[in-house]
């Protein structure tokens, strides 16, 4: 299906930035459209977005990649002022749980607790996982719990740096 699988090694971003690469492409002729009708910035959620963030749930994606995913978003809404905050272009035009960076976040968290309940229901204990967690969060959160994102691996990587750059303290697997 086009997933990077490392198999606990670091990953390669050459096929997460090939993907940002051609979603830019996209979001560009999305942006020409914008610039004729309004009604172009509903592309962006079922052509531009998918194509750039394909995967993402496993692989994770940088902070400098989601930005410049919700400035393509951005753009494809029209408005094209300097100086704009992204966060209100997208919330007044679009709706705030269209937002590319939330809509990141609801997706890996909704395939976390899928893949948390079929492995659970295959017999593996709790415990196993507790484990697991710990030792990905002693890897991927520096001494003042700041996420390492380039460190990340799998799923679990994937949660543990969204929650921590989210401010939350990924204390457990089932204590955030």
């Amino acid at each position: 299906v086009g997933l990077d699988y490392t198999a606990a090694v670091t990953r390669n971003n050459s096929i997460i930035k090939g993907r940002i690469n051609k979603a830019k492409n996209r979001g560009n002729r999305v942006t020409q459209l914008a610039n004729v009708t309004r009604y172009a910035k509903n592309i962006f959620g079922s052509g531009v977005f998918p194509q750039g963030t394909h995967g993402h749930q496993a692989g994770g994606m940088s902070p400098t990649d989601i930005l410049a995913l919700r400035r393509m978003q951005a753009n494809t809404c029209g408005i094209n002022v300097s100086q704009r905050c992204l966060t209100s272009t997208i919330a007044f035009c679009l709706e705030p749980r269209k937002d590319a960076r939330l809509r990141i976040i609801s997706e890996t968290l909704h395939l976390w607790f899928k893949v948390i309940g079929q492995v659970l229901s295959f017999g593996i204990h709790i415990h196993q996982l507790q484990q697991s967690w710990m030792e990905a969060k002693s890897e991927l959160l520096d001494s003042t719990g700041k996420p390492l994102f380039s460190k990340r691996r799998g799923i679990m990587g994937n949660v543990i740096c969204i929650l921590a750059d989210l401010k939350w303290q990924p204390i457990t697997i089932d204590m955030w």
